[in-house]
């Protein structure tokens, strides 16, 4: 009896180990088209698997104990874009054409995914919430569980990097997504790109200092931050290549602007133009009465690095001290500052 039960016991055992052992396999299938190599070799962390093209097909398996970030290498210049394989069994199609410009060829590949992976879920909820289709709550929530469940998972280090990077939430919010995520949820690029655009945020959170910069007007005159000390700024970057978003925006504030200047409001419309001339026919033409400055870099220029802008337009709320009080606001919340800080 002793025996049927230790068997028993061994068998539930053997059985246990061995779906674990097959939920760490990954036999991942590329299926191609076009005129792909003869072998293709997989890259992943620090691993590269090697494997000759049969009847149109390459069969790469390895053990996985989570998702990873992957790229398929058709030569030693070209490979695919960047996706996920997870501890489980995945399809892709991978058609490569030969481009042939003068004297000059390469290859270029186009990649699909046949099965909705588990990052793929993950990833499509975080493009729906920077179009503004899902609210933040319903995103983060998503995002929290999948950590939860997924702890080191790559994908998780990539949206995170992508978070820092876009400047979508608060950085308290960021803060606390990252001390929930483990060092191995992120690679090397996706990490050094968070810590980049992480550092900024921090520096540059609601309660610190703005950046003390010194830009052109539009009489070729230097503006600084101290030259605005006492009065409350709404600080705005913008360009004329975004012309159109940017005038509703800016028509909007025209009203607010001629009401409140009087008690110590001022804008401050921080061009991001590399084209002088194209951004003072524009703010002349446009008749923009606040106080235009251009970075005449673009997102290259010191205060656009310094603050980690990214994208525009972008907003930022000084107060009279020179310090952040809000980010990225409407004209509903700017009012709404302005009638607790203004005479």
């Amino acid at each position: 009896m002793k025996n049927c039960i230790l068997l028993g016991f061994l068998f539930l055992l053997f059985n246990a180990c061995q779906e674990q052992h097959t939920a760490s396999k990954l036999k991942l299938t590329v299926n191609l088209s076009g005129d792909y190599p003869k072998t293709l070799r997989l890259k992943f962390d620090d691993k590269l698997l090697k494997k000759d093209v049969k009847n149109s097909q390459a069969v790469f398996e390895a053990t996985l104990e989570s998702g990873k970030s992957a790229k398929i290498l058709l030569n030693d210049s070209t490979s695919s874009q960047t996706f996920y394989i997870e501890p489980k069994s995945q399809s892709l199609n991978l058609l490569v054409d030969k481009v042939t410009i003068g004297k000059l060829s390469y290859l270029e590949s186009k990649l699909q995914l046949i099965e909705l992976t588990e990052a793929k879920k993950i990833l499509e909820s975080y493009e729906k919430f920077k179009l503004k289709k899902i609210s933040e709550k319903s995103f983060l929530n998503q995002f929290e569980k999948f950590n939860l469940k997924h702890p080191n998972h790559q994908v998780i280090g990539f949206i995170l990097s992508e978070l820092a990077y876009d400047n979508l939430i608060k950085f308290k919010k960021l803060q606390l997504l990252f001390e929930q995520t483990v060092r191995k949820a992120f690679t090397k690029s996706d990490f050094d790109r968070f810590e980049n655009y992480y550092t900024k945020r921090k520096k540059y959170q609601i309660g610190n200092p703005f950046f003390d910069f010194e830009l052109n007007d539009l009489e070729n005159k230097l503006i600084s931050k101290s030259n605005l000390n006492n009065r409350l700024i709404f600080v705005e970057f913008w360009s004329t290549w975004q012309a159109e978003k940017a005038l509703i925006q800016q028509k909007s504030l025209l009203n607010n602007y001629r009401q409140n200047k009087a008690n110590g409001f001022e804008i401050v419309a921080i061009s991001l133009n590399t084209n002088k001339s194209e951004w003072i026919k524009h703010v002349l033409g446009q008749q923009m009465p606040w106080i235009n400055l251009i970075a005449e870099q673009g997102f290259t220029n010191k205060i656009a690095t310094e603050l980690g802008i990214t994208h525009i337009p972008q907003n930022f709320l000084i107060d009279q001290k020179g310090n952040i009080i809000a980010k990225n606001i409407s004209l509903k919340e700017l009012e709404v500052y302005q009638n607790i800080i203004l005479d």
